[in-house]
């Protein structure tokens, strides 16, 4: 896994535990990276925004659900991980999902 995967991964855990507990519209790059001990700069280096983060988290788990699955894994195991995967993350997504349609949701 290359360094910027992994400090993708680093930032995505720590944002999605910030909008369970804060909220999308209210949490701050600023307050995610000083949690990981990043300066806020280093964030653009990786992402546009906040809501392309969330387009990237969507995106990454999606692959490592399906994608990374589809050539020895059956479908139905598959769809029972899907679903656990989105009962573990049911808040993370719906304080993403049920917001003002603002993340322009690419490929999903």
């Amino acid at each position: 896994m290359s360094h910027s995967i992994i400090t993708k991964k680093r930032i995505a855990k720590e944002f999605k535990q910030l909008v369970i507990a804060d909220g999308l519209q209210a949490m701050s790059i600023s307050t995610l990276m000083k949690n990981i001990g990043m300066r806020r700069q280093s964030f653009y280096n990786y992402f546009i925004d906040k809501y392309d983060l969330v387009d990237w988290i969507f995106q990454q788990e999606n692959t490592e659900l399906i994608d990374d699955n589809i050539e020895y894994s059956r479908w139905e195991e598959i769809i029972v991980n899907l679903i656990n995967h989105f009962k573990l993350n049911r808040m993370f997504l719906n304080k993403c999902l049920l917001i003002p349609a603002k993340i322009p949701l690419k490929n999903i």
